[in-house]
């Protein structure tokens, strides 16, 4: 079959218009004989739905390659065609042909993603740009290097605001975000059972559009992007959101801009998009203390003890405090201490809790030597963590803020101690157990939360008694009133015993005991009267 004819069918398929019954009769009976335009059809109806993925789920070989250029170039020759709306929607500034030229530029390039992909799990940082591994948030991505994270809020969601050199030019925009904040970050978990597209996701939160929000792919991924007005000084009165979806979580990212700039703001989000890596937490388990906001993530295998004024992580089966006896533990555990005392108030930043918690240490240990000493995390604000030697130990010394900003309290500190040959492995598990404070995982898929053990040592080792349950086939003692006539036995009081030693004994009475008359008194006489004489 000649060129014209192929040319012609795909002209019909590109067609915005209703075709005639003759040309859609030719149309189905060429896709019956021509294998390359029905894989052409295909790719048009991926991407008139969104749904197309760059990326192949198998590696394709140089001639799969070289077909896809082959049905993509005629194509760079067209005209420029104006899609219908609600077809499919595509950014104001494109037509298909751009869009084509898009998808040109990643076929050239498969050959070469077959070479160098990567497993999604593994994270490859952007040049001139930041890695953050998501462990407070379960969702890691990459965000520009000149953008510094100022707040991490995690209740429910999470909530992550950046500064970037606007901040350091424009004026502040208090009325709409935090002070020196121009972009935010925003993570959900998704529900299964709510489900949602990034546009729905999007729709409920976008104050003003300047257009109607519409649903994008951004390398593979659904996603969603609205330009907005926002309440603040010009020009710097545009902000650029985007929405996409991972497999457990919603992902939507803002960024202030003057509108000149709206172009190259998009480029940025969509990077970030592109990088959104779900955590992967196997391995780990997270406990609740009791009463408290946080919650503690520990290695698998870990315990987590609360004395009410101090947490302990600990692979042991007991804390140091407890007096328990219990036989095959680790020899030298490590032992992290979680200091959550709200009655201690120094008023103290995180920096300067770790540098009296080692300064206090190196005065009762003049031998403790500094190896790292009190500096803040390069990425996550609030987080101060240093490391001291002994001779034969590694001192971990480090401070969070407390996770609640709508709470006035100081920060938190740790200290852990492990055999010095445990110092470099120790590190990523200190750093993750401190930051975890600051992180939301009730949604985790799978892995159910832990209640701290209260006390002395675990649960299994001191099992409470279990009640007998109640069996239905053994009589039921029943209560008798006694009657109303009165004629109810009265109960015979029985004596008193006494022990013989308290028993009185009755003592006789002597005759010798009345005294005698010598004994008595004698009695004065009274002189008669003498008489009177009449």
């Amino acid at each position: 079959m000649n060129d014209k004819m192929h040319n012609q069918v795909r002209a019909w398929l590109e067609s915005e218009k209703p075709l005639g019954t003759g040309a859609e009769t030719a149309v189905q009976t060429h896709l019956q004989t021509c294998a390359n335009c029905r894989a052409y059809a295909d790719l048009l109806a991926q991407l008139r739905a969104g749904t197309w993925n760059p990326y192949p789920t198998q590696p394709l070989t140089q001639t799969q390659v070289q077909r896809v250029v082959n049905q993509i170039h005629p194509q760079l020759r067209r005209k420029t065609m104006t899609p219908k709306a609600g077809l499919f929607n595509l950014p104001s500034a494109l037509g298909l042909a751009g869009l084509l030229v898009f998808v040109g530029l990643f076929a050239l390039l498969i050959a070469q993603l077959n070479q160098t992909a990567v497993p999604p799990t593994t994270f490859t940082t952007t040049p001139s740009f930041t890695d953050y591994d998501g462990w407070e948030t379960g969702l890691a991505f990459e965000f520009p290097a000149t953008w510094t994270m100022t707040g991490l809020d995690t209740d429910g969601s999470a909530v992550m605001t950046f500064a970037t050199p606007l901040d350091e030019t424009a004026e502040s925009c208090e009325t709409f975000m935090a002070v020196g904040s121009s972009a935010t970050v925003w993570i959900v978990p998704a529900d299964a059972n709510i489900p949602a597209t990034p546009l729905d996701f999007m729709t409920r939160f976008v104050l003003t559009p300047l257009a109607e929000p519409e649903a994008v792919t951004v390398n593979g991924r659904s996603a969603a992007y609205a330009l907005s007005e926002i309440p603040c000084a010009a020009p710097y009165n545009q902000m650029t959101i985007m929405a996409a979806q991972t497999e457990t979580h919603y992902a939507l990212v803002g960024l202030r801009h003057a509108p000149d700039d709206a172009a190259t703001v998009r480029t940025k989000i969509e990077t970030i998009i592109s990088s959104l890596t779900p955590v992967d937490y196997t391995g780990w388990q997270p406990w609740r203390p009791n009463g408290f906001f946080y919650t503690v993530m520990a290695p698998t295998g870990w315990n987590v003890f609360d004395s009410s004024k101090s947490l302990e992580v600990t692979p042991s089966q007991q804390p140091m405090w407890s007096s328990f006896a219990v036989p095959d533990q680790p020899a030298d555990a490590p032992r992290i201490t979680i200091a959550h005392n709200l009655n201690a108030q120094f008023g103290e930043t995180a920096l300067a809790m770790v540098a009296r918690y080692a300064a206090q240490m190196q005065a009762d240990l003049p031998t403790l030597q500094e190896i790292d000493p009190p500096a803040t995390h390069p990425i996550v604000p609030g987080v101060v963590t240093a490391v001291y030697t002994t001779e034969d130990t590694a001192v971990f010394f480090g401070a969070i803020n407390y996770p609640r900003d709508n709470v006035s309290l100081d920060p938190i500190g740790a200290t852990a101690t492990v055999p010095l040959d445990q110092l470099d492995s120790f590190r990523p598990i200190f750093e993750r157990v401190l930051r975890s404070l600051n992180g939301y995982y009730e949604a985790i898929p799978g892995v159910p939360v832990r209640e701290a053990f209260m006390g002395g040592i675990v649960s299994d080792i001191t099992p409470t008694a279990t009640p007998v349950p109640f069996d239905p086939s053994q009589p039921t003692a029943t209560f008798v009133p006694p009657p109303d006539d009165g004629s109810q036995p009265t109960a015979t009081p029985t004596a008193l015993a006494l022990p013989l030693a308290m028993t009185p004994t009755a003592t006789p009475i002597s005759s010798t005991a009345v005294p005698g008359n010598g004994d008595l008194p004698t009695p004065t006489q009274i002189p008669s009267p003498t008489p009177v004489a009449p």
